[in-house]
């Protein structure tokens, strides 16, 4: 008997001898095609449609999305308790359009969903990391086995967008179909994603589901039923950033502290997704360098972004011996009469009558600097905005 067989494994495409004993763990409905970047991905030839439920899910929409969402999910799983550090699925919708699936061995969330060589936990490979939609659906401690059935209730699809969800979004609502499905069937009529969603579950209030769905304009939108709502363990964020149009979304349940995680995973896929901790450049500042008083924080750098003069709007900074923060965040940075950008990181400053001695330490620091540095505020307790800090 063949072991494929004998394993239940129809949809296995490469043999034992090029896998090795890992394929016997492979999900039923995986196929054994490892990306050049690593990761194992859906073939084309196998009609498979990754289980995205379970107790949490997370879509993002704007610039390196596909990272964003591996990136929350890897800080959830960091802090949290409870059904996670399972299974976990991975969609993205790259740039030309084309839905890409990922789905780990049913243990060890994001450390078993890429793989590199024999190198497990590995970042998503660039294309995938860099997709404008993505979404991640993880639960634990392991997925029980189904019959997907993709050709018949599809919830993911070229062109169109997807749908993910947390608790059980594919069950079968009013309409004798999946809600997911259902869903997703509007999306490819070219209905909005908050439509979409709004339509179907005010229909089915009472069922133990939510969802989340962005369509391909990349717009994202969740509802859950009523039933849902009223759970005590039940946790939800969004974000969006002014700036990119980045948006970023999360629902979960049975995942703990509740509601911790759930900023979290927003906060963690924003940063991702604005590059708010990426410095544009950097500028060096060195011991012996002179601060002197004015009305704002300032750096002036030559053309080789070395800092020549400072300026601080504390008097007192200036004056004898003291510690002090030089430059201070948000610091204008000039370049021949210009702003270049603003500093976005701290050195603690020794100085002797306005004379830098030490910047933590050392006695000589890059600051980092961005051209268009972003703040983030709550409106309210699960509503992230970022925008432009000038």
């Amino acid at each position: 008997m063949r072991m494929e067989k004998a394993m239940g494994l129809p949809d296995l495409r490469m043999g034992l001898a090029v896998l090795g004993a890992v394929s016997l763990l492979l999900p039923r409905c995986l196929t054994a095609q490892e990306q050049p970047q690593g990761g194992w991905q859906a073939s084309e030839h196998v009609r498979f449609e990754p289980y995205m439920a379970g107790t949490i899910s997370v879509v993002a929409s704007g610039p390196r999305a596909g990272e964003a969402v591996f990136r929350a999910l890897q800080a959830a799983e960091k802090i949290s308790s409870g059904s996670i550090h399972g299974t976990a699925s991975l969609i993205a919708m790259t740039k030309d359009g084309k839905v890409h699936r990922f789905a780990n061995f049913g243990r060890g969330g994001t450390a078993t969903l890429f793989i590199s060589g024999e190198e497990t936990g590995v970042p998503p490979p660039p294309e995938i990391a860099e997709a404008p939609i993505a979404a991640v659906g993880s639960t634990g401690p392991r997925e029980p086995r189904r019959t997907a059935e993709p050709d018949r209730f599809p919830t993911a699809g070229d062109g169109i967008g997807f749908v993910v969800g947390h608790r059980l979004p594919s069950v079968v609502g009013r309409s004798g179909l999946p809600v997911n499905h259902e869903v997703f069937l509007l999306l490819q009529k070219g209905v909005s994603a908050r439509e979409a969603v709004d339509s179907v579950m005010n229909q089915n209030s009472e069922l133990d589901v939510g969802l989340i769905a962005v369509d391909r304009r990349g717009n994202v939108a969740m509802k859950n039923s009523a039933l849902v709502d009223r759970r005590y363990d039940y946790g939800h964020a969004r974000g969006e950033d002014r700036v990119t149009g980045a948006v970023v979304e999360t629902i979960h349940n049975e995942i703990h502290p509740t509601k911790a995680v759930a900023q979290l995973v927003v906060d963690v896929a924003l940063e991702v997704m604005t590059g708010s901790r990426i410095p544009d450049f950097q500028v060096l500042v060195r011991a012996g360098t002179k601060v002197d008083f004015g009305a704002d924080e300032t750096v002036v750098v030559d053309e080789n972004l070395v800092a020549i003069k400072l300026t601080t709007s504390r008097r007192n900074h200036i004056e004898g011996n003291v510690r002090a923060v030089i430059p201070y965040i948000f610091s204008k940075v000039f370049q021949n009469g210009r702003i270049i950008g603003y500093t976005v990181n701290e050195p603690i400053t020794s100085l002797e009558n306005g004379i830098i001695r030490t910047l933590s330490t050392q006695t000589e620091m890059r600051v980092w600097v961005k051209k268009q540095p972003r703040i983030c505020r709550y409106e309210h307790s699960t509503y992230t905005v970022c925008e432009s800090a000038f």
